[in-house]
């Protein structure tokens, strides 16, 4: 044996080796996940809870590494699968960590494409444990329909639309289709029997065949729903797509007899009806009017869907018409260029008719018609009621029995009508209009009622056009409104103008109507003042007032006869003077001045025109002032001498005649006396001469001195002659 009491001893420090292993259990929703296969809808995904326990003898990590491989089915091209791994570190003996894998499918995934997915939990290189699974891409139905360029206006015969399916869904698969209308009754739709089987983002055509019922409007738009299915059910879609029927304009005129003519004028026994499915406007002509005929009333007509109504239209004859038969043409054509004319020969009659013979009423209403000739002393008796009550217009209260022809008697005379007498509506309705130009509010509400009513609603201006239009139904049992029509567009001319809110049933027949009235007026113009000025003195004196007006505003003043004039106000006098503003030039008005107006008072003078033309773009120019002067004048210095003047002229002309008078007295004397002086003196001698010279010059002398010497002084402004000479010479001797 070896020697006990030998010993040796050393230090050597010992190292336990570290012992990586870990316990893993992975699960999806806390299943076991492990060889599962999991249905992914497309886009989706799939995480993997993995529970990591550290069961080794020291703080460890752990990775969990991932490979996977897709298996497309058909003709799948779908990208970007992806799935990706986890890892911690720093995990204490026996405790635990929660780890992830997370799997994503690619939206364009089809049905049946497989991910297989491998996951192994490695630590260092070392692999602690490993997992598998698969994903599935699931079944996902889905599809659609496109009208795209599909016409979804169908023409009243019927026509085809064509749509687009279009397959939304993951797997190849044939879609089974359901088609009906809603909002109307009768229309009637084919629809294929089979589709064709399409794969995923695939289309392909499906072509309606689709009849809307007679009574179908145009712009009473219904629902078309298409609901598309899987042929096990599932995957169901429903799409509603707009539909309504394509406007179709038709129409006619029918007149019936002679045309009444009297003096007053007539309306024809013609009527015009809408064979369309949209309302319409038809213009009216009147051809081969004799010379010297006039035509009254509009000539457009605005009708809405089956609705009836007379020509508006009456001639009135010229005055020296002898009631010779004259045929005349009414020439009707719509918007679509359809043309219809009728022509009637007129009759010359004591009465006629002053409103359309065409009578639209309803059930026990009556009908307000008139007649021309007639008073309220005259008779009217119809052929179905007996006489009529005249009411206080002057028209005829005609009652609403039946449909048909009638006629008329008064004074002798026949009139015959044609009434169209329908039954009430199963609703009612009320419209209004309100507001102003340029914010027109026009609406109707249709009220309750048990049954479904369809409808047209019409907005009318004065000349017979349509602005606007609207057609729907109301369901049974629900009412509906207010409706809105819009006026944009209405662009009337200045003046009072109307706009009519008609609401019609599917019949033609009016429902409600109510009108307004709007006052039109253009402020794109001006006139005014420029000036006032004073003209002269005294009572001769006038006040001048210079006027002016806008550029082009002349043409509009003329076309629309603008009536204008200017006021002149002072105190408690005014007065108003016309003024033609339509001349070449703006004009200067000349007007006296009034007498009531003294020096020293102002004027005021204001420029304007009658409404629509009332207002102006500048009313500032519109006015203008003036303080009158010049009114008196200075008193004269001989306030009588005219009179004085007239009185001189007179007496000048009384003294003249009155000398001329007694000049030619006393020649004549002066001439017998020294004609008898001479004679005695050649006879008794020159004693008797002078004898007989001396009594009657001395009485002469004395004569001369009784009379009056003041017409001799104008005597002498005389020329002697020679006859008077000789006789002086001879008185001297």
């Amino acid at each position: 044996m070896g020697d006990q009491s030998v010993s040796d001893s050393d230090s050597v420090a010992l190292e336990a080796r570290q012992d990586h292993r870990w316990n893993l259990s992975a699960s999806v929703s806390d299943s076991d996940a492990d060889g599962r296969t999991f249905a992914v809808a497309p886009g989706g995904g799939l995480t993997i809870d993995v529970d990591s326990t550290n069961v080794g003898n020291l703080i460890d990590g752990l990775e969990l590494k991932v490979t996977y491989n897709v298996s497309l089915i058909g003709e799948d091209g779908s990208q970007n699968w992806n799935s990706s791994g986890d890892s911690v570190t720093g995990i204490e003996v026996n405790q635990s960590a929660q780890m992830t894998v997370e799997v994503s499918v690619p939206e364009d995934a089809w049905n049946g494409s497989v991910m297989s997915v491998s996951v192994s939990a490695e630590v260092q290189g070392e692999v602690m444990g490993s997992f598998s699974f698969n994903v599935e891409v699931a079944h996902t139905p889905g599809w659609s329909v496109v009208a795209d360029q599909a016409n979804l206006e169908v023409e009243p015969g019927g026509s085809s639309v064509e749509l687009s399916v279009i397959q939304l869904g993951n797997s190849p698969s044939e879609a089974y289709a359901t088609v009906w209308v809603s909002g109307d009754n009768g229309w009637e739709i084919e629809v294929p029997d089979d589709l064709p089987v399409l794969a995923p983002g695939q289309s392909a055509a499906m072509t309606l065949n689709i009849t809307p019922p007679e009574t179908a409007q145009h712009g009473r738009a219904v629902e078309l729903h298409i609901r598309l299915r899987e042929g096990d059910g599932s995957g169901e879609a429903e799409i509603t797509l707009p539909l309504r029927v394509s406007v179709f304009h038709d129409f006619d005129m029918s007149g019936e007899g002679d045309w009444l003519v009297s003096d007053g004028g007539g309306h024809p026994l013609t009527e015009l009806r809408n064979l369309g499915n949209a309302p319409t406007t038809i213009s009216l002509q009147v051809l081969s009017l004799p010379l010297g005929w006039t035509v009254s009333g509009p000539m457009e007509v605005v009708l809405g869907v089956g609705e009836i109504k007379g020509v508006p239209l009456e001639v009135i004859p010229s005055a020296d018409w002898d009631g010779s038969v004259q045929t005349i043409r009414i020439l009707a054509e719509d918007s679509a260029g359809n043309q219809r004319e009728v022509s009637l020969d007129t009759e010359q009659s004591e009465y006629s008719w002053a409103s359309s013979p065409v009578i639209v009423a309803v059930s026990g209403d009556h009908a307000l018609v008139g007649i021309h000739g007639t008073d309220s002393l005259s008779s009217v008796t119809d052929s179905s009621s007996g006489p009529l009550e005249r009411g206080e217009s002057g028209d005829w209260a005609l009652p609403a029995l039946s449909s048909g022809a009638g006629s008329l008697s008064v004074g002798g005379s026949v009139l015959v009508y044609y009434a169209h007498v329908t039954q009430p509506s199963l609703r009612t309705a009320f419209c209004s209009i309100q507001g102003e130009f340029g914010a027109v509010m026009a609406q109707c509400s249709v009220l309750n009622g048990s049954d479904s009513f369809s409808f047209t609603i019409l907005l009318i201006d004065d000349r017979g056009e349509m602005l606007s239009s609207f057609s729907g139904k109301a369901a049974g049992g629900t009412p509906l409104g207010p409706i809105n029509l819009s006026a944009e567009g209405w662009s009337p001319e200045p003046g009072t103008r109307v706009l009519t809110l008609r609401l019609l049933d599917d019949r033609g027949v009016e429902i409600a109507s109510v009108t307004g009235d709007f006052q039109i007026r253009r402020t794109d113009w001006n006139i005014g003042l420029v000036k006032l000025e004073l003209d002269g003195e005294g009572s001769e004196q006038q006040i001048r007032v210079l006027t002016k007006r806008g550029d082009g505003d002349r043409a509009i003043l003329e076309q629309y006869n603008a009536d204008c004039s200017f006021s002149l106000v002072s105190g408690d006098y005014s007065m108003v003077h016309q003024v033609d503003l339509t001349g070449t030039f703006a004009p200067t008005v000349e007007i006296d001045r009034p007498e009531a107006i003294d020096d020293g008072e102002e004027i005021v003078v204001t420029i304007g025109c009658t409404f629509p033309w009332d207002i102006d773009s500048d009313s500032n120019d519109d006015e203008s002032r003036l303080i009158l002067s010049g009114g008196i004048t200075e008193p004269s210095k001989y306030p009588d001498m005219g009179t004085s003047l007239a009185a001189a002229m007179l007496v000048i002309g009384v003294s003249v005649a009155l000398a001329w008078i007694v000049r030619n007295y006393r020649e004549g004397k002066d001439l017998m006396e020294m004609a008898m002086a001479a004679a005695e003196e050649k006879m008794v001698g020159q004693g008797a001469r002078e004898a007989v010279e001396e009594v009657p010059v001395k009485e002469e002398v004395k004569e001369e001195v009784e009379e009056p010497r003041e017409p001799e002084s104008v005597s002498e402004d005389y020329p002697e002659d020679d006859f008077e000479a000789r006789l002086k010479r001879l008185t001297r001797e």
